[in-house]
């Protein structure tokens, strides 16, 4: 009984994922919240994963730049790369569903120098993320679970 929901659980955080990079080109539309953090946590895991992939296999290269050294974990970089761009998509159509200017999403950008400002702005967009969309809006009707294109 138990790994029949299991299992459910798992096809929806894949197929929400999936939905969310299948769909990265597309601006318009809302991005409901169970679609948003099921490709956040999802995607979030990966990520560790990969992370870990790189520790073990030893796949971590370091690069100077500046007198400074950076290390640099393969997998993880290509996927980060490859995820990046739908992850900012998926956000701008979770604005969307909040009934907020998909523009706000710049200002996770624009104080990327100063860390800590950007930290501080990153924490806030994800509590905003976590409030309840409202009903149709002048972005679309109210997504149930899926993304609304």
């Amino acid at each position: 009984m138990h790994n029949i929901r299991l299992g459910r659980v798992i096809s929806i955080f894949i197929s929400n994922w999936w939905d969310a990079i299948l769909h990265y080109f597309y601006f318009s539309g809302r991005t409901s919240r169970s679609g948003f953090w099921c490709f956040a946590i999802l995607n979030s895991l990966i990520l560790y994963f990969l992370f870990c992939i790189d520790e073990y296999f030893h796949l971590i290269y370091r690069v100077t730049f500046h007198y400074y050294y950076y290390d640099i974990h393969l997998f993880f970089l290509i996927y980060f790369l490859l995820t990046i761009f739908p992850s900012f998509v998926l956000f701008i159509r979770r604005l969307h569903d909040l009934n907020l200017s998909g523009w706000w999403v710049l200002l996770m950008i624009i104080p990327l120098p100063y860390l800590y400002l950007n930290f501080l702005i990153q924490i806030i967009f994800l509590v905003m993320a976590s409030f309840p969309g409202s009903e149709n809006n002048r972005y679309g009707i109210k997504p149930i679970n899926q993304v609304t294109v």
